[in-house]
């Protein structure tokens, strides 16, 4: 009986993160999308040693949008993107040190659909797209 019980609590876990997965993974259009990297390495000075972090989006029309990640202190980087695209998007980091596997060559992909919200910013999107 004991054994029954942690299988289902075991299961139940399981299922619990899957359900906070596919939740994570869902954007609305002009949201936020945000992702935190852990850095593998210490530096000395990051901010001189990564010459430069990035993540490469594209959208499932095949539209590439580079951005810019962020250092947010000790070993986290993150970026956030607002994707004005609707539909499957997929993403992979770069970083200036490929030796880096919590930085570089890391990927990953979410679903934009369509914004709830009645605010101009997020029914129309931004003023000027680049």
């Amino acid at each position: 009986m004991k054994s029954i019980i942690r299988s289902l609590s075991i299961t139940a876990f399981f299922l619990l993160c899957l359900q906070y997965e596919i939740r994570a993974a869902e954007v609305p259009q002009w949201g936020k999308f945000e992702y935190s990297f852990t850095s593998k390495r210490e530096y000395s000075n990051v901010l001189y040693d990564v010459k430069k972090m990035s993540v490469r989006f594209v959208s499932h029309a095949g539209r590439v949008k580079n951005i810019n990640a962020f250092w947010y202190g000790g070993s986290t980087w993150k970026i956030r993107f607002s994707p004005d695209e609707q539909g499957e998007w997929k993403w992979e980091s770069f970083c200036s040190d490929s030796l880096n596997t919590g930085l570089h060559k890391l990927q990953g992909q979410f679903t934009c659909n369509s914004n709830p919200s009645q605010l101009d910013i997020y029914s129309k999107g931004s003023v000027i797209r680049p």
